[in-house]
């Protein structure tokens, strides 16, 4: 959102002259001009100064990030700037989130930036471009500055449970692939067959059982093979369908439940048995022993020998690590 200015103490230090310039230049451009213009500053050519001398420019901003992440209805997954024929924007929102990471970068006072809402929204975009130019602007803040821990305390909740969802949508090692080879242009025969899947699960309310095909345990399965090859549609347009073909619950839409489909664990698997009282180092090693896959062949429970026992645990409560035994 925009900055109050009504919170703000005027500063009583001096605008370097060539950042005076710029900034002049930056409330005055129109969006086609700053996207010229922006495409064009690589590197930090001006002075550092405070922040609060770019308050107009970084009002402007905000409002291109708001129009690029505005959700107008009920079930939205699609944001503005993923939509077909938003290229112009899409180009423009990238230049100001390269240009605010150099600016935060080489400039004091940073608890003046008021967008971090609008952030949050961006990194569901669909465009890896997008996310990865949102990650560097939060990496830039993180870095010597404690702005994020200073956030208010639910906007800094959403943003870690978003960066949460974000880092564990990809399958993990286990999976042969992570982040960063997702952010890489590699042909598709690089990537394990799952990594196109699409498995969705969660346990029906009272009445919802009736209406959609049930496995064991009242559990409602959606699942599509082969989502890359699904012609003309995005990954939100298609998540916005299957919501809305399955009508899945609001409070079950969450982002940390769409994965690729995991590996069942296996006889022989080495885990982790997480303690929710213990440090991670501290968290027993053991082996598998038996699993009990239900009836649609998916394992949720294990058999698992430690040095000293052994005991039933769901996967939930398991870390495979990637080790071949």
């Amino acid at each position: 959102m925009k900055i109050d200015r009504t919170k703000l103490k005027k500063s009583s230090s001096e605008v370097p002259p060539d950042c005076k310039a710029l900034i002049e230049k930056l409330k005055s451009w129109d969006h086609d001009e700053l996207v010229e213009e922006l495409s064009k500053i690589k590197i930090w050519n001006c002075g550092k100064c405070e922040l609060y001398h770019w308050i107009d420019a970084l009002d402007a901003f905000d409002y291109i990030l708001e129009i690029s992440c505005e959700k107008t209805r009920e079930n939205q997954w699609c944001l503005p700037c993923d939509e077909p024929g938003r290229e112009k924007q899409k180009q423009l929102l990238l230049c100001v989130l390269q240009f605010t990471a150099l600016l935060i970068e080489h400039s004091f006072s940073r608890h003046f930036y008021n967008s971090m809402e609008h952030l949050t929204v961006l990194l569901s975009s669909s465009d890896m471009n997008v996310v990865l130019a949102v990650l560097n602007l939060l990496y830039v803040f993180s870095k010597r500055s404690n702005f994020i821990t200073r956030l208010n305390a639910d906007k800094r909740q959403t943003l870690l449970m978003r960066l949460l969802y974000l880092a564990e949508s990809w399958g993990g090692k286990e999976n042969g692939f992570g982040l960063a080879e997702c952010c890489q242009n590699l042909p598709i025969n690089l990537y394990p067959a799952s990594a196109s899947t699409l498995h969705f699960e969660y346990y029906a309310e009272s009445g919802e059982e009736k209406t959609f095909k049930k496995t064991s345990n009242a559990i409602i399965a959606i699942h599509i093979d082969n989502v890359d090859q699904i012609p003309g549609k995005t990954p939100s347009q298609i998540m916005e369908e299957l919501v809305e073909k399955f009508a899945v619950p609001e409070d079950k839409q969450s982002r940390s439940k769409w994965r690729v489909v995991q590996k069942n664990l296996d006889i022989g698997d080495l885990v982790l048995i997480k303690h929710d009282n213990s440090p991670t180092l501290q968290w027993k090693l053991g082996k598998v022993t038996e699993t009990f896959p239900g009836k649609d062949g998916k394992v949720r429970v294990v058999k698992v020998k430690t040095q000293t026992s052994e005991l039933a645990r769901p996967i939930t409560k398991l870390c495979p690590l990637p080790i071949n035994t």
